[in-house]
């Protein structure tokens, strides 16, 4: 699972512990946080180790020439292909371990992030901050396998997950429930994409990036 959040006021490293912990049963097998220098960007993620076992795939991870970090939930079926691509064109000199994070990391940094993700085959929620231009992007698979929430919590503070109950446990979280979906959730038994059960929290949509 991944969580995180812009302009939080409080402890980072409390609120992002908090969510972390919520997303427990996402990922037993390890967990992480990053935080910008500045520390108004921090992300944070739950592991299932699947492909890479080592500390190589351990996440967030930050790309070889430390512009981009990311925490990655899912998995990239074509990604030994892409690597192969990018040793070919010398994009990447060598991989410091085997997982489809660092390959779709260093493919976003060589190709850029749209491009890069068009050529994958896969399931996925992605959050990528660009240090250089301080933009944070929000992606999800096109058939939309991976839940991924996001919203403001209160003032200028932005947040996303994996587990909405993750956003629920930030310091200034006060958002309603949102009663114009009930009746679409006692009918269906989901709530779908945009929506969520919080007023003012969201869904990002299959195949969309934010």
């Amino acid at each position: 699972g991944i969580a995180g959040f812009c302009n939080l006021k409080g402890d980072w490293r409390e609120n992002i512990g908090r969510m972390n912990r919520r997303m427990h049963h996402r990922g037993p097998d390890g967990e992480g946080t990053w935080a910008s220098e500045d520390e108004t960007v921090v992300f944070g993620h739950k592991r299932l180790s699947i492909v890479d076992l080592s500390a190589n795939g351990a996440q967030p991870m930050e790309s070889h020439s430390g512009r981009y970090v990311m925490a990655f939930n899912g998995e990239i079926y074509n990604y030994r292909k892409i690597a192969a691509g990018l040793l070919e064109e010398k994009k990447v000199r060598a991989f410091r371990g085997t997982s489809d994070t660092e390959v779709l990391l260093e493919a976003m940094e060589a190709y850029g992030v749209e491009p890069a993700i068009s050529m994958c085959k896969g399931m996925f929620a992605i959050a990528l901050y660009d240090k250089k231009d301080r933009v944070l992007y929000l992606l999800r698979d096109r058939v939309g396998e991976k839940p991924l929430y996001y919203g403001f919590i209160g003032g200028e503070a932005f947040a996303f997950a994996s587990d909405i109950g993750s956003i629920a446990q930030l310091d200034g979280f006060c958002r309603p429930i949102n009663r114009r979906v009930l009746d679409i959730y006692f009918t269906h038994g989901y709530i779908p994409a945009p929506y969520s059960v919080y007023e003012g929290i969201y869904k990002l949509e299959p195949g969309m990036v934010l």
